[in-house]
């Protein structure tokens, strides 16, 4: 009788994995290989945990049960997270997106199946701002695949602004990619440029592996024999012209990797997202959690639910920030930024009206590095309803470094700065894993609306758009921009709205110092309350500007960003 009780006892800890017409039980370190075993119906998975084990915030993860999960993920873009018990519960639930079966069979096949996958592959290695990471990866990885090498995910990240400023977030993994993604291949890299460092090319493997701001450009790690040698590819090192070619180089392998139509260009937008989804889509455990904690506050939102499912919302991005300072609104020509958030508002609901015609009152999404947008979002009117995202920055725009408000004075605001130097100055990125958790919380609960306003002059804009495409499946929303680039669905827009958008007529001599103004609309967008600050500010010295150039040639273009 014994045998049986400690058998019944041990079972009391496994988890029950099931999906149609198929049920088994495991231990949690063993999830990832039931999984696997279910995924051959090609259905919704779910993996639930007796209830007994589930006490303590920490049980999922500590139990290796979130682990196993990543492990099971890690080659399948074919499922996605339906819950978690990160969300609260004992269930895992993973959705099979039949959508993405295609690009998960691709990516898979190319990475992680392919004999020579781990021969040569081709990774990056300054970590940069989120945007600017995330924009690299994405053309210079599309570019590695065009050539039959496999893209590597970076191997350190000290020194990371998104990875630092919280010691005890990765625990044992810290200073590894993994703590925040799942890895990108099983080539095991990271060991192999480790035992490089004994080898002839040990001093570019000891910059690859050291600070994220060590080096800043391409890097191949060519394997023969498990021997891994490490080759630096910026023009000015010796290892260069061991490298692939660089990105204006012929070359059509991406056509194997991610199929297109004739004439598709190798890093079409299209291309771009699939990339993209493959690459950033795929959160580890640690971040799914912080990612979860992040969105919990909108968990009960139904309103903001229910505008999406209803063509009633859109997601605003405003960048300010250091693009108000003197030195970016002159050397970077970031006039078309110099917008009040009423004016964003204004151009979502146009686009809300105009396409789906569902009557307010619209609900808006605001993310932005201005904290003004906090107080601004609650002073749209009866009409319209915003929510900032978590992202959401804290400081005042207003908060501007000294020397870099001469330009632009714009009415002051009754807000608190309270230094003249450090962390309460408009511009500061914020930092830390947390950070990178509220970003990612604001793309997932920003996707399923239908229109974006935003300035695509910024590359963090361009990334979020693209995020939105690929978190769309391919459907993007419709957008428009502030600036004088613009994304491919603001000319669609634009057309079903049969209106024009054009920035003014600006003399050239100011267009040349300055470039042009932001865009606006005939006919034009509804008139929402608020207080135009920096509108103001913009009108007052451009306005000057341009009276006293008014007998020079005037400017004038619009294009959209292919």
């Amino acid at each position: 009788a014994a045998a049986p009780r400690a058998a019944a006892a041990s079972d009391a800890t496994l988890w029950t994995v099931s999906t149609r017409g198929f049920e088994t039980t495991c231990k949690a370190p063993e999830l990832d290989a039931a999984l696997a075993r279910a995924a051959s119906v090609k259905a919704t998975l779910t993996a639930t945990a007796p209830a007994h084990i589930t006490t303590g915030a920490d049980w999922y993860a500590a139990s290796g049960a979130a682990e196993a999960v990543d492990r099971f993920l890690t080659t399948r873009l074919e499922y996605v997270i339906a819950r978690e018990p990160f969300d609260g519960g004992n269930v895992v639930e993973l959705r099979y997106d039949s959508r993405e079966v295609q690009l998960a069979q691709l990516w898979r096949r190319h990475q992680f199946e392919r004999a020579d996958a781990c021969k040569k592959v081709v990774t990056l290695g300054q970590l940069a701002t989120l945007g600017a990471t995330l924009n690299k990866y994405d053309h210079v990885g599309m570019d590695t695949l065009r050539r039959g090498f496999s893209v590597q995910h970076p191997l350190s990240t000290k020194g990371w602004y998104m990875a630092d400023h919280d010691a005890n977030f990765c625990g044992a993994a810290r200073g590894r990619w993994e703590c925040f993604f799942l890895p990108w291949n099983n080539c095991g890299t990271h060991g192999k440029v480790e035992a490089a460092l004994q080898g002839p090319t040990s001093a570019a493997a000891s910059k690859l592996l050291g600070s994220s701001s060590a080096f800043s450009g391409r890097a191949l790690v060519a394997v023969e024999e498990n021997d891994a040698e490490v080759f630096l590819c910026d023009r000015k090192e010796p290892s260069h012209a061991k490298c692939p070619p660089h990105t204006n180089a012929h070359g059509s392998s991406s056509k194997l990797v991610f199929p297109g139509g004739a004439g598709e260009h190798w890093d079409s937008d299209r291309r771009l997202a699939l990339l993209h989804k493959a690459l950033w889509h795929r959160p580890a455990f640690r971040l799914r959690r912080a990612i979860a904690l992040e969105k919990r506050p909108f968990a009960d939102d139904t309103s903001l639910v229910d505008a999406q499912s209803t063509g009633k919302c859109a997601f605003v991005y405003m960048r300010h920030g250091d693009k108000l300072y003197d030195r970016w609104v002159r050397t970077h020509k970031t006039r078309s930024f110099v917008v009040d958030f009423h004016r964003y508002a204004a151009e979502a609901v146009a686009l809300l009206e105009g396409l789906f015609h569902t009557g307010g009152p619209y609900q808006l999404l605001a993310l932005s590095d201005d904290g003004d947008v906090r107080e601004d979002a609650q002073n749209l009117g009866p009409s319209v309803k915003a929510r900032v995202a978590p992202a959401t920055g804290i400081v005042s725009a207003h908060c501007r470094r000294e020397g870099m408000d001469n330009l632009l004075k714009p009415v002051p605001r009754n807000v608190s700065c309270s230094s003249k130097s450090g962390e309460r100055l408009s511009g500061h990125f914020r930092r830390g894993p947390r950070e990178l958790a509220r970003i990612y919380a604001s793309l997932e609960l920003s996707a399923p609306c239908d229109a974006v306003v935003h300035n695509y002059e910024s590359s963090f804009v361009r990334v979020l758009y693209r995020d939105a495409c690929a978190r769309r499946a391919g459907k993007c929303p419709y957008t428009f921009s502030f600036g004088n680039a613009r994304s491919p669905m603001d000319e669609k827009a634009d057309e079903r709205l049969g209106r024009t958008c054009t920035q003014p007529p600006t003399p050239e001599a100011v267009r040349k110092e300055f470039s042009f103004a932001a865009r606006s609309c005939v006919p034009p967008a509804p008139v929402l309350p608020g207080i135009s600050y920096w509108g103001d500010a913009a009108a007052a010295f451009f306005g000057r500007m341009e009276r006293e150039a008014s007998s020079e040639p005037v400017a004038a273009t619009d294009k959209v960003a292919r």
